[in-house]
């Protein structure tokens, strides 16, 4: 899924970035953004994963397939 989000987000920055630096960013970038997120989206406890129960639904957030996690991060850092 990591890799899905940051082909993602190369389409955004298209032909305003070198290559190299594009490696660079994109695994500064997963590591520092992408793992914690989808920690929050995926990890038990995580306050997005508990989203639904704390606004008083009664059931969880539910990512069957990781589109949760690949969407909130691709477009916060496309917006960004």
């Amino acid at each position: 899924f990591a890799i899905i989000t940051v082909a993602l987000i190369s389409g955004a920055i298209a032909d305003r970035a070198k290559f190299g630096s594009w490696m660079i960013f994109a695994g500064i970038w997963v590591t520092l953004v992408y793992f914690p997120v989808a920690a929050w989206v995926w990890g038990a406890g995580g306050w997005i994963y508990t989203l639904g129960s704390a606004i008083g639904l009664d059931y969880s957030v539910i990512d069957y397939a990781g589109g949760t996690a690949v969407h909130i991060n691709a477009g916060a850092a496309a917006l960004a």
